[in-house]
Protein backbone atom coordinates (compact mmCIF):
# COMPACT_ATOMS: atom_id res chain seq x y z
CA UNK A 1 0.00 0.00 0.00
CA UNK A 2 3.00 2.11 1.04
CA UNK A 3 4.97 1.19 -2.44
CA UNK A 4 1.72 2.06 -4.30
CA UNK A 5 1.08 6.03 -2.58
CA UNK A 6 4.64 6.50 -3.48
CA UNK A 7 3.92 5.98 -7.23
CA UNK A 8 0.96 7.73 -7.12
CA UNK A 9 3.15 10.43 -5.43
CA UNK A 10 5.76 10.42 -8.19
CA UNK A 11 3.57 10.40 -11.21
CA UNK A 12 1.68 13.36 -9.62
CA UNK A 13 4.91 15.14 -9.34
CA UNK A 14 5.85 13.79 -13.11
CA UNK A 15 2.70 15.64 -14.28
CA UNK A 16 3.74 18.73 -12.14
CA UNK A 17 7.38 18.99 -13.53
CA UNK A 18 5.70 18.94 -16.83
CA UNK A 19 3.06 20.97 -16.90
CA UNK A 20 5.57 23.33 -15.26
CA UNK A 21 8.22 22.89 -18.21
CA UNK A 22 5.48 23.44 -20.71
CA UNK A 23 5.54 26.90 -22.74
CA UNK A 24 2.41 29.29 -22.41
CA UNK A 25 0.78 30.42 -25.62
CA UNK A 26 1.87 33.54 -26.84
CA UNK A 27 0.25 35.36 -29.39
CA UNK A 28 3.05 38.25 -29.86
CA UNK A 29 7.03 38.00 -29.92
CA UNK A 30 7.57 38.79 -26.55
CA UNK A 31 7.39 35.09 -25.40
CA UNK A 32 10.64 34.81 -28.37
CA UNK A 33 12.47 37.62 -27.49
CA UNK A 34 12.43 37.63 -24.02
CA UNK A 35 15.75 37.34 -22.33
CA UNK A 36 17.44 37.75 -25.86
CA UNK A 37 19.54 40.20 -23.83
CA UNK A 38 20.80 37.50 -21.60
CA UNK A 39 21.29 35.12 -24.45
CA UNK A 40 23.52 37.52 -26.30
CA UNK A 41 21.17 37.09 -29.41
CA UNK A 42 22.62 33.95 -29.96
CA UNK A 43 20.42 33.41 -33.06
CA UNK A 44 20.69 29.65 -33.10
CA UNK A 45 18.06 30.18 -29.62
CA UNK A 46 16.24 32.44 -31.24
CA UNK A 47 15.04 30.65 -34.40
CA UNK A 48 14.71 27.35 -32.61
CA UNK A 49 12.21 29.27 -30.42
CA UNK A 50 10.43 30.50 -33.27
CA UNK A 51 10.17 27.17 -34.73
CA UNK A 52 8.41 26.17 -31.88
CA UNK A 53 5.96 28.77 -32.06
CA UNK A 54 5.78 28.40 -35.66
CA UNK A 55 4.47 25.13 -35.92
CA UNK A 56 0.96 25.68 -34.34
CA UNK A 57 -0.51 26.31 -37.44
CA UNK A 58 -3.62 27.75 -36.42
CA UNK A 59 -6.68 27.45 -39.05
CA UNK A 60 -8.51 30.62 -40.00
CA UNK A 61 -11.71 31.03 -38.04
CA UNK A 62 -13.85 30.19 -41.07
CA UNK A 63 -12.29 26.77 -41.81
CA UNK A 64 -13.17 25.67 -38.23
CA UNK A 65 -16.51 26.59 -38.75
CA UNK A 66 -16.55 24.30 -41.51
CA UNK A 67 -15.24 21.50 -39.60
CA UNK A 68 -17.66 22.44 -36.35
CA UNK A 69 -20.39 22.13 -38.94
CA UNK A 70 -19.10 18.98 -40.28
CA UNK A 71 -18.78 17.40 -37.14
CA UNK A 72 -22.04 19.21 -35.50
CA UNK A 73 -24.06 17.23 -39.12
CA UNK A 74 -22.55 13.68 -38.30
CA UNK A 75 -23.08 13.89 -34.89
CA UNK A 76 -27.46 14.60 -34.80
CA UNK A 77 -27.49 11.91 -37.45
CA UNK A 78 -28.35 13.83 -40.59
CA UNK A 79 -29.63 12.25 -43.03
CA UNK A 80 -26.88 11.59 -46.20
CA UNK A 81 -28.53 13.22 -48.98
CA UNK A 82 -28.75 16.30 -46.34
CA UNK A 83 -25.40 15.99 -45.88
CA UNK A 84 -24.18 15.27 -49.45
CA UNK A 85 -26.30 18.55 -50.13
CA UNK A 86 -24.45 20.75 -47.07
CA UNK A 87 -21.00 19.29 -47.65
CA UNK A 88 -19.73 20.90 -51.30
CA UNK A 89 -21.30 24.20 -50.45
CA UNK A 90 -18.22 24.18 -47.66
CA UNK A 91 -16.02 23.39 -50.09
CA UNK A 92 -17.04 25.77 -52.44
CA UNK A 93 -16.74 29.00 -49.80
CA UNK A 94 -13.52 27.79 -48.52
CA UNK A 95 -11.92 27.26 -51.97
CA UNK A 96 -13.54 30.81 -52.82
CA UNK A 97 -12.13 32.60 -49.86
CA UNK A 98 -8.67 31.27 -50.68
CA UNK A 99 -8.51 32.31 -54.23
CA UNK A 100 -9.46 35.45 -52.79
CA UNK A 101 -6.97 35.33 -50.26
CA UNK A 102 -4.35 34.83 -53.01
CA UNK A 103 -5.27 37.40 -55.32
CA UNK A 104 -4.91 39.83 -52.03
CA UNK A 105 -1.14 38.37 -51.65
CA UNK A 106 -0.44 38.52 -55.44
CA UNK A 107 -1.51 42.39 -55.57
CA UNK A 108 0.76 42.78 -52.37
CA UNK A 109 4.03 41.49 -53.76
CA UNK A 110 3.42 43.13 -57.57
CA UNK A 111 2.53 46.15 -55.61
CA UNK A 112 6.20 46.19 -53.62
CA UNK A 113 8.06 44.58 -57.06
CA UNK A 114 6.94 47.81 -58.95
CA UNK A 115 8.23 49.93 -55.97
CA UNK A 116 11.19 48.43 -56.26
CA UNK A 117 10.98 48.73 -59.85
CA UNK A 118 10.64 52.74 -59.56
CA UNK A 119 13.84 53.24 -57.92
CA UNK A 120 16.11 51.16 -59.99
CA UNK A 121 16.22 48.13 -57.96
CA UNK A 122 15.59 45.93 -60.78
CA UNK A 123 17.24 42.39 -59.60
CA UNK A 124 15.46 42.25 -56.31
CA UNK A 125 11.88 43.05 -58.18
CA UNK A 126 12.65 40.04 -60.14
CA UNK A 127 12.99 37.74 -57.20
CA UNK A 128 10.25 39.34 -55.45
CA UNK A 129 8.64 37.85 -58.92
CA UNK A 130 9.64 34.81 -58.96
CA UNK A 131 8.83 34.24 -54.88
CA UNK A 132 5.48 34.79 -55.89
CA UNK A 133 5.47 31.05 -57.33
CA UNK A 134 6.44 30.06 -53.48
CA UNK A 135 3.31 31.55 -51.89
CA UNK A 136 0.75 29.10 -53.33
CA UNK A 137 0.28 28.07 -49.99
CA UNK A 138 1.35 30.88 -48.05
CA UNK A 139 1.25 30.13 -43.90
CA UNK A 140 0.97 33.31 -42.46
CA UNK A 141 2.20 32.61 -39.52
CA UNK A 142 5.59 31.19 -41.03
CA UNK A 143 5.60 34.08 -43.09
CA UNK A 144 5.74 36.51 -39.86
CA UNK A 145 8.40 34.50 -38.22
CA UNK A 146 10.14 33.91 -40.92
CA UNK A 147 10.81 37.53 -41.87
CA UNK A 148 11.19 38.21 -38.52
CA UNK A 149 14.13 35.96 -37.81
CA UNK A 150 15.33 37.52 -41.24
CA UNK A 151 15.22 40.81 -39.48
CA UNK A 152 17.64 39.38 -36.63
CA UNK A 153 19.99 37.66 -38.48
CA UNK A 154 20.52 41.26 -40.75
CA UNK A 155 20.58 43.51 -37.39
CA UNK A 156 22.92 41.59 -35.34
CA UNK A 157 24.76 39.67 -38.29
CA UNK A 158 24.95 42.18 -41.13
CA UNK A 159 23.65 38.87 -43.40
CA UNK A 160 21.02 39.48 -46.34
CA UNK A 161 20.25 42.72 -45.74
CA UNK A 162 18.11 43.35 -48.84
CA UNK A 163 16.18 40.55 -48.02
CA UNK A 164 15.33 41.29 -44.93
CA UNK A 165 13.87 44.31 -45.92
CA UNK A 166 12.26 43.06 -48.77
CA UNK A 167 10.48 40.05 -46.66
CA UNK A 168 9.60 43.02 -43.68
CA UNK A 169 7.88 45.41 -46.28
CA UNK A 170 5.75 42.78 -47.64
CA UNK A 171 4.65 41.35 -44.17
CA UNK A 172 3.70 44.86 -43.56
CA UNK A 173 1.79 45.13 -46.98
CA UNK A 174 -0.14 41.90 -46.12
CA UNK A 175 -1.04 43.92 -42.98
CA UNK A 176 -2.26 46.59 -44.82
CA UNK A 177 -6.59 46.46 -45.44
CA UNK A 178 -6.43 42.18 -45.71
CA UNK A 179 -9.99 41.12 -46.85
CA UNK A 180 -12.29 39.61 -44.10
CA UNK A 181 -11.42 35.99 -44.07
CA UNK A 182 -7.46 36.48 -44.60
CA UNK A 183 -5.39 34.88 -41.65
CA UNK A 184 -4.19 37.01 -38.80
CA UNK A 185 -0.43 37.68 -39.52
CA UNK A 186 0.12 39.60 -36.75
CA UNK A 187 -1.10 41.54 -33.79
CA UNK A 188 -0.63 44.97 -33.62
CA UNK A 189 2.51 44.67 -31.25
CA UNK A 190 3.75 42.57 -33.63
CA UNK A 191 3.45 45.04 -36.58
CA UNK A 192 5.54 47.32 -34.31
CA UNK A 193 8.29 45.30 -34.03
CA UNK A 194 7.94 44.34 -36.92
CA UNK A 195 8.43 48.25 -38.24
CA UNK A 196 11.22 48.74 -35.71
CA UNK A 197 12.86 45.70 -36.60
CA UNK A 198 12.66 47.27 -40.65
CA UNK A 199 13.75 50.67 -39.32
CA UNK A 200 16.86 48.90 -37.49
CA UNK A 201 17.47 47.18 -40.33
CA UNK A 202 17.50 50.53 -42.81
CA UNK A 203 19.85 52.46 -40.43
CA UNK A 204 22.45 49.21 -40.73
CA UNK A 205 22.12 49.46 -44.67
CA UNK A 206 22.21 53.24 -44.29
CA UNK A 207 19.09 53.95 -46.12
CA UNK A 208 18.37 56.83 -43.55
CA UNK A 209 16.06 58.59 -46.45
CA UNK A 210 13.09 55.30 -45.32
CA UNK A 211 13.72 55.78 -41.99
CA UNK A 212 11.72 58.93 -40.94
CA UNK A 213 8.87 58.09 -43.72
CA UNK A 214 8.57 54.24 -41.75
CA UNK A 215 8.21 56.09 -37.95
CA UNK A 216 5.44 58.39 -39.85
CA UNK A 217 4.10 55.11 -40.67
CA UNK A 218 3.95 53.43 -38.05
CA UNK A 219 2.27 56.22 -35.83
CA UNK A 220 -0.89 56.76 -38.61
CA UNK A 221 -1.19 52.80 -38.79
CA UNK A 222 -1.95 51.64 -35.44
CA UNK A 223 -3.94 52.52 -32.45
CA UNK A 224 -3.39 55.54 -29.95
CA UNK A 225 -3.05 52.77 -27.13
CA UNK A 226 -0.27 50.25 -28.92
CA UNK A 227 1.48 53.74 -29.83
CA UNK A 228 1.51 55.11 -26.43
CA UNK A 229 3.00 51.49 -25.00
CA UNK A 230 5.86 51.35 -27.93
CA UNK A 231 6.30 55.14 -27.53
CA UNK A 232 9.81 54.84 -25.90
CA UNK A 233 10.90 52.06 -28.51
CA UNK A 234 10.15 54.67 -31.63
CA UNK A 235 11.60 57.40 -29.74
CA UNK A 236 14.71 55.80 -29.81
CA UNK A 237 14.92 54.91 -32.88
CA UNK A 238 13.97 58.90 -33.45
CA UNK A 239 16.86 59.66 -31.66
CA UNK A 240 19.55 57.60 -33.60
CA UNK A 241 18.37 58.98 -37.20
CA UNK A 242 18.56 62.35 -35.75
CA UNK A 243 22.22 61.85 -34.79
CA UNK A 244 23.13 59.92 -37.90
CA UNK A 245 21.66 62.95 -39.75
CA UNK A 246 23.94 65.34 -37.65
CA UNK A 247 20.50 66.55 -36.01
CA UNK A 248 21.96 66.69 -32.41
CA UNK A 249 19.99 69.09 -30.68
CA UNK A 250 16.72 67.27 -31.80
CA UNK A 251 18.71 63.80 -30.71
CA UNK A 252 19.90 65.61 -27.80
CA UNK A 253 16.37 66.44 -26.47
CA UNK A 254 14.76 62.84 -27.27
CA UNK A 255 17.41 61.57 -25.20
CA UNK A 256 16.83 63.60 -21.92
CA UNK A 257 12.93 63.05 -22.32
CA UNK A 258 13.67 59.10 -22.33
CA UNK A 259 16.31 59.23 -19.40
CA UNK A 260 13.72 60.88 -17.06
CA UNK A 261 11.03 57.20 -18.01
CA UNK A 262 14.32 55.09 -18.24
CA UNK A 263 15.02 52.82 -14.56
CA UNK A 264 18.84 52.80 -13.72
CA UNK A 265 21.40 50.12 -15.07
CA UNK A 266 18.16 48.73 -17.18
CA UNK A 267 18.88 47.52 -20.76
CA UNK A 268 16.79 50.73 -21.95
CA UNK A 269 19.48 53.00 -19.95
CA UNK A 270 22.16 51.03 -21.07
CA UNK A 271 21.14 52.17 -24.66
CA UNK A 272 20.10 55.47 -23.99
CA UNK A 273 23.55 56.57 -22.74
CA UNK A 274 25.23 54.47 -25.57
CA UNK A 275 23.30 57.01 -28.21
CA UNK A 276 24.02 59.71 -26.21
CA UNK A 277 27.67 58.95 -26.33
CA UNK A 278 27.49 58.67 -29.92
CA UNK A 279 25.78 62.06 -30.41
CA UNK A 280 28.63 63.79 -28.48
CA UNK A 281 31.61 61.33 -30.05
CA UNK A 282 30.41 63.19 -33.45
CA UNK A 283 29.96 66.28 -32.29
CA UNK A 284 33.78 65.99 -31.20
CA UNK A 285 32.96 66.34 -27.62
CA UNK A 286 35.26 63.19 -26.88
CA UNK A 287 35.62 63.49 -22.98
CA UNK A 288 31.79 63.64 -22.52
CA UNK A 289 31.47 61.01 -24.74
CA UNK A 290 33.89 58.72 -23.32
CA UNK A 291 31.87 59.14 -19.88
CA UNK A 292 28.21 58.16 -21.46
CA UNK A 293 30.27 55.44 -23.51
CA UNK A 294 31.90 53.79 -20.45
CA UNK A 295 28.08 54.62 -18.82
CA UNK A 296 26.79 52.18 -21.37
CA UNK A 297 29.86 49.80 -20.58
CA UNK A 298 28.97 49.50 -16.97
CA UNK A 299 25.35 48.27 -17.93
CA UNK A 300 25.29 46.20 -20.24
CA UNK A 301 28.57 44.33 -18.40
CA UNK A 302 26.01 43.80 -15.46
CA UNK A 303 23.24 42.55 -17.76
CA UNK A 304 25.51 40.36 -19.01
CA UNK A 305 24.31 42.09 -22.87
CA UNK A 306 27.33 41.45 -25.16
CA UNK A 307 26.42 42.07 -28.19
CA UNK A 308 25.74 45.79 -26.25
CA UNK A 309 29.20 45.47 -25.41
CA UNK A 310 30.69 44.45 -28.89
CA UNK A 311 28.86 48.40 -30.57
CA UNK A 312 30.23 50.25 -27.08
CA UNK A 313 34.08 49.20 -27.42
CA UNK A 314 33.53 49.98 -30.84
CA UNK A 315 32.18 53.72 -30.05
CA UNK A 316 35.43 53.56 -27.53
CA UNK A 317 37.94 53.03 -30.51
CA UNK A 318 36.32 56.03 -32.55
CA UNK A 319 36.70 58.55 -29.92
CA UNK A 320 39.99 57.30 -28.44
CA UNK A 321 41.64 57.59 -32.08
CA UNK A 322 40.12 61.24 -32.64
CA UNK A 323 41.56 61.65 -29.29
CA UNK A 324 45.12 60.62 -31.15
CA UNK A 325 45.20 58.23 -28.32
CA UNK A 326 46.15 55.14 -31.00
CA UNK A 327 46.99 52.09 -28.45
CA UNK A 328 43.76 52.63 -26.29
CA UNK A 329 41.64 53.09 -29.80
CA UNK A 330 43.68 49.38 -31.22
CA UNK A 331 42.72 47.82 -27.88
CA UNK A 332 39.66 49.06 -27.84
CA UNK A 333 38.76 47.77 -31.27
CA UNK A 334 40.10 44.72 -30.68
CA UNK A 335 37.93 43.92 -27.90
CA UNK A 336 34.48 44.26 -30.25
CA UNK A 337 36.54 42.48 -32.57
CA UNK A 338 36.89 39.60 -29.71
CA UNK A 339 33.52 40.00 -28.69
CA UNK A 340 32.11 39.44 -32.15
CA UNK A 341 33.94 36.56 -32.84
CA UNK A 342 32.49 35.28 -29.43
CA UNK A 343 29.12 35.53 -30.48
CA UNK A 344 29.57 35.02 -34.40
CA UNK A 345 28.49 38.11 -35.43
CA UNK A 346 30.02 38.49 -38.72
CA UNK A 347 29.18 42.11 -39.13
CA UNK A 348 30.70 43.21 -36.00
CA UNK A 349 34.37 40.66 -37.14
CA UNK A 350 34.17 42.88 -40.29
CA UNK A 351 33.87 46.49 -38.93
CA UNK A 352 35.93 46.04 -36.58
CA UNK A 353 39.05 44.17 -39.02
CA UNK A 354 38.57 47.91 -40.98
CA UNK A 355 38.58 50.10 -37.75
CA UNK A 356 42.04 48.37 -36.92
CA UNK A 357 43.24 48.50 -40.55
CA UNK A 358 42.23 52.45 -40.67
CA UNK A 359 44.48 53.03 -37.15
CA UNK A 360 47.22 50.30 -38.64
CA UNK A 361 47.40 52.69 -41.84
CA UNK A 362 47.99 55.87 -39.89
CA UNK A 363 50.64 53.99 -37.57
CA UNK A 364 52.43 53.07 -40.93
CA UNK A 365 51.92 49.46 -41.55
CA UNK A 366 50.58 49.85 -44.76
CA UNK A 367 50.34 45.94 -45.36
CA UNK A 368 48.53 45.31 -42.37
CA UNK A 369 46.11 48.20 -43.15
CA UNK A 370 45.40 46.54 -46.53
CA UNK A 371 45.16 43.08 -45.96
CA UNK A 372 42.62 44.13 -43.11
CA UNK A 373 40.83 46.54 -45.54
CA UNK A 374 40.42 43.76 -48.36
CA UNK A 375 39.37 41.06 -45.86
CA UNK A 376 36.58 43.83 -44.48
CA UNK A 377 35.69 44.46 -48.09
CA UNK A 378 35.34 40.88 -49.11
CA UNK A 379 32.48 39.96 -46.10
CA UNK A 380 30.86 43.72 -46.57
CA UNK A 381 30.38 42.62 -50.39
CA UNK A 382 29.22 39.28 -49.36
CA UNK A 383 26.66 40.79 -46.93
CA UNK A 384 25.58 43.42 -49.22
CA UNK A 385 26.03 45.83 -46.58
CA UNK A 386 26.27 49.39 -48.25
CA UNK A 387 27.77 50.83 -45.52
CA UNK A 388 30.55 48.65 -44.76
CA UNK A 389 31.48 48.62 -48.71
CA UNK A 390 31.69 52.09 -48.66
CA UNK A 391 34.07 52.53 -45.70
CA UNK A 392 36.57 49.66 -46.55
CA UNK A 393 36.88 50.80 -50.43
CA UNK A 394 37.28 54.37 -49.15
CA UNK A 395 40.25 53.15 -46.93
CA UNK A 396 42.06 50.86 -49.83
CA UNK A 397 41.28 54.34 -52.11
CA UNK A 398 44.38 55.99 -49.56
CA UNK A 399 46.49 53.51 -49.57
CA UNK A 400 46.60 52.75 -53.13
CA UNK A 401 47.28 56.48 -53.90
CA UNK A 402 49.86 56.72 -51.77
CA UNK A 403 51.48 53.66 -53.06
CA UNK A 404 51.22 55.60 -56.66
CA UNK A 405 48.86 52.49 -57.98
CA UNK A 406 46.33 54.97 -59.70
CA UNK A 407 44.61 52.16 -61.05
CA UNK A 408 43.91 49.83 -57.81
CA UNK A 409 43.04 53.56 -56.65
CA UNK A 410 40.47 54.00 -59.57
CA UNK A 411 38.78 50.87 -58.66
CA UNK A 412 38.04 51.30 -55.74
CA UNK A 413 37.25 55.05 -56.01
CA UNK A 414 34.29 53.86 -58.67
CA UNK A 415 33.27 51.07 -56.20
CA UNK A 416 32.45 53.78 -53.37
CA UNK A 417 30.58 56.19 -56.27
CA UNK A 418 28.49 53.59 -57.25
CA UNK A 419 27.43 52.42 -53.20
CA UNK A 420 26.47 56.27 -52.11
CA UNK A 421 24.60 56.08 -55.74
CA UNK A 422 23.02 52.81 -54.29
CA UNK A 423 22.44 54.94 -51.12
CA UNK A 424 21.30 58.07 -52.48
CA UNK A 425 24.32 59.51 -49.93
CA UNK A 426 24.59 62.74 -51.90
CA UNK A 427 27.42 63.62 -49.45
CA UNK A 428 28.98 60.16 -50.32
CA UNK A 429 28.90 60.98 -53.88
CA UNK A 430 30.48 64.01 -53.53
CA UNK A 431 33.42 62.46 -52.03
CA UNK A 432 33.85 59.59 -53.96
CA UNK A 433 33.35 61.95 -57.01
CA UNK A 434 36.29 63.79 -56.33
CA UNK A 435 38.69 60.70 -55.49
CA UNK A 436 37.37 59.53 -59.05
CA UNK A 437 37.87 63.26 -60.85
CA UNK A 438 41.16 63.40 -59.26
CA UNK A 439 42.42 60.24 -60.39
CA UNK A 440 41.28 60.55 -63.77
CA UNK A 441 42.87 63.88 -64.04
CA UNK A 442 46.32 61.94 -63.08
CA UNK A 443 46.09 59.67 -65.35
CA UNK A 444 45.39 62.60 -68.13
CA UNK A 445 41.17 61.74 -68.88
CA UNK A 446 40.11 65.49 -68.98
CA UNK A 447 36.73 65.05 -69.60
CA UNK A 448 35.99 62.50 -67.29
CA UNK A 449 37.56 64.37 -64.31
CA UNK A 450 35.91 67.11 -65.39
CA UNK A 451 32.53 65.19 -65.07
CA UNK A 452 32.99 63.68 -62.01
CA UNK A 453 34.21 67.08 -60.75
CA UNK A 454 31.12 68.62 -61.92
CA UNK A 455 29.04 66.12 -59.84
CA UNK A 456 31.09 66.56 -56.70
CA UNK A 457 30.58 70.36 -56.63
CA UNK A 458 26.86 70.20 -57.10
CA UNK A 459 26.77 67.81 -54.52
CA UNK A 460 28.73 69.77 -52.54
CA UNK A 461 27.26 72.64 -52.79
CA UNK A 462 23.98 71.01 -51.86
CA UNK A 463 24.56 70.07 -48.75
CA UNK A 464 25.98 73.60 -48.04
CA UNK A 465 29.42 72.48 -47.83
CA UNK A 466 31.02 75.71 -48.42
CA UNK A 467 34.84 75.01 -47.37
CA UNK A 468 34.55 71.89 -49.98
CA UNK A 469 32.68 73.78 -52.80
CA UNK A 470 34.94 76.15 -52.77
CA UNK A 471 37.87 73.46 -53.48
CA UNK A 472 36.26 71.55 -55.83
CA UNK A 473 35.49 74.86 -57.84
CA UNK A 474 39.16 75.80 -57.80
CA UNK A 475 39.92 72.57 -59.25
CA UNK A 476 37.10 72.53 -62.01
CA UNK A 477 38.27 76.36 -62.97
CA UNK A 478 41.53 75.04 -63.39
CA UNK A 479 40.49 72.06 -65.56
CA UNK A 480 38.01 73.74 -67.75
CA UNK A 481 40.92 76.77 -68.34
CA UNK A 482 43.29 73.55 -69.41
CA UNK A 483 40.37 71.98 -71.97
CA UNK A 484 38.55 72.81 -74.58
CA UNK A 485 34.79 73.19 -75.70
CA UNK A 486 33.66 69.66 -76.63
CA UNK A 487 35.39 68.38 -73.28
CA UNK A 488 33.33 70.80 -71.18
CA UNK A 489 30.56 70.16 -73.19
CA UNK A 490 30.46 66.36 -73.25
CA UNK A 491 30.91 66.58 -69.09
CA UNK A 492 27.99 68.80 -68.69
CA UNK A 493 25.83 66.99 -70.74
CA UNK A 494 26.73 63.79 -68.93
CA UNK A 495 26.40 65.53 -65.63
CA UNK A 496 22.70 66.17 -66.90
CA UNK A 497 21.99 62.50 -67.22
CA UNK A 498 23.33 61.73 -63.92
CA UNK A 499 21.31 64.60 -62.19
CA UNK A 500 18.29 63.37 -64.27
CA UNK A 501 18.80 59.44 -63.56
CA UNK A 502 18.89 60.42 -59.78
CA UNK A 503 15.35 61.07 -58.98
CA UNK A 504 16.19 64.08 -57.14
CA UNK A 505 14.25 66.97 -58.25
CA UNK A 506 15.64 69.20 -54.99
CA UNK A 507 19.45 68.82 -56.65
CA UNK A 508 19.91 71.40 -59.07
CA UNK A 509 22.96 71.67 -61.53
CA UNK A 510 22.68 75.58 -61.12
CA UNK A 511 25.97 76.88 -62.53
CA UNK A 512 29.59 75.72 -63.00
CA UNK A 513 32.84 77.19 -62.81
CA UNK A 514 34.06 75.84 -65.76
CA UNK A 515 34.13 79.84 -67.62
CA UNK A 516 32.88 81.02 -70.65
CA UNK A 517 33.51 79.48 -74.22
CA UNK A 518 35.07 81.16 -76.50
CA UNK A 519 36.41 80.10 -79.70
CA UNK A 520 36.48 76.63 -79.00
CA UNK A 521 39.97 76.47 -77.71
CA UNK A 522 39.37 77.64 -74.44
CA UNK A 523 37.74 79.59 -72.43
CA UNK A 524 37.74 82.93 -70.57
CA UNK A 525 37.18 84.06 -66.84
CA UNK A 526 33.38 83.28 -66.04
CA UNK A 527 30.61 80.90 -65.22
CA UNK A 528 28.95 78.89 -67.77
CA UNK A 529 25.21 77.73 -67.25
CA UNK A 530 25.08 74.06 -66.67
CA UNK A 531 21.53 73.62 -67.41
Amino acid sequence: MQDECCNINERDMRKKVTKEREPKKRTTTSYVLKGVAQQNYDIRKIRFAMEQLSRTKDLPWYEDAFLFVEKLIKYVAIPSAILASILPISGFISSYIERINQQFIESRYLEYASELLEVGKFERARNIIISLENQKKLNTKTQYFSSKLASLEAEERGNNLEEAVDSLSILILLNKEPPIFFPNTASKNDLVDLYLSLIDVEIENGQYNNVSERIKAVRALLPPNIIAQREADILLRDAHLAILEQRFADADNTLANLVKRASNNSLFMGELRFLSGKSLMFQNKNQTALVEINASVEIFKQAGYKLGLMKAYNNLGFVYLSMKKRDLAIESHETSLSIAKELNIRRGVSRSNLNIAVIEKGNGNVSRAEELSLLALADFLDMKNQLGIFAAANNLISIYKDRGDLLSALKYAQLCFDTAKSLSDIRGIASAAGFVGDIKRQLGVREDSLYFNMISYVMYRHVSDVTKTAIVGDILTSLSMQGDSTEINGAVDKLKLFISGMGRPDVDIGELPVGVLTDGQGVSSGEAKGG
